[in-house]
């Protein structure tokens, strides 16, 4: 969308994150401006003191100096984070999917909103956290230990339990649309998609 409206306002722009339909810019006194489509994140409240911000598809987070986070846009998307607002404190990093945020703590912890944001079945892994990858639908986060804890919607590269014995000594990690891909400390290269499919690879 046009930022006519708001372009006396684009000064000192240390940030910017976008939706389908919208922009968010952060300004280098840690004020927020927004422009685009109201129901994709185009409009916001007043925000200050933000040290971050990052978008989903239709929606934006913020982190704020305090390390809580601050959200807008649509709910289902991620606009809303009610629910887990409790949780939110001490974050250190935000980590979009098309359709929700997952949010890193200074413990390690996750907590995660939106469409993809169940957790259950996994949370007891979510810990020492190191980086967290996305696709459009589901997320991959990284441990401390070289192993890896999926979430979200099978077709988006959730699907990991057969690839358990697979996925260790991990060291780096990656989403695309559809799935991910994971570099094993030998060099290995482990990829899977929304179907399942595995492929692997010695990386040259």
């Amino acid at each position: 969308g046009s930022c006519e409206n708001v372009k006396d306002e684009l000064v000192n722009v240390r940030q910017l994150s976008a939706t389908d339909a919208a922009f968010a810019a952060l300004l280098a006194d840690g004020k927020v401006v927004t422009w685009g489509a109201d129901g994709d994140g185009g409009k916001s409240e007043n925000l200050e003191k933000v040290q971050e911000i990052s978008g989903t598809s239709k929606a934006f987070a913020a982190i704020l100096t305090d390390g809580t986070v601050r959200t807008w846009g649509d709910p289902s998307k991620g606009g809303d984070c009610s629910l887990v607002q409790e949780k939110l404190k001490h974050v250190q990093r935000l980590y979009p999917s098309g359709r929700g945020f997952a949010a890193l703590l200074s413990d390690g912890h996750v907590v995660s909103w939106g469409e993809v944001s169940d957790t259950r079945g996994v949370e007891d892994e979510l810990l020492d956290i190191r980086y967290i990858a996305s696709s459009y639908g589901a997320f991959l986060a990284l441990r401390g230990d070289g192993t890896v804890v999926s979430w979200g919607d099978q077709n988006y590269g959730a699907n990991t339990n057969r690839l358990k014995g697979e996925l260790s000594n991990v060291q780096i990690i990656s989403g695309a649309s559809e799935g991910f891909a994971a570099i094993r400390a030998d060099g290995r290269i482990i990829c899977w998609d929304r179907i399942g499919q595995v492929d692997l690879k010695v990386h040259a």
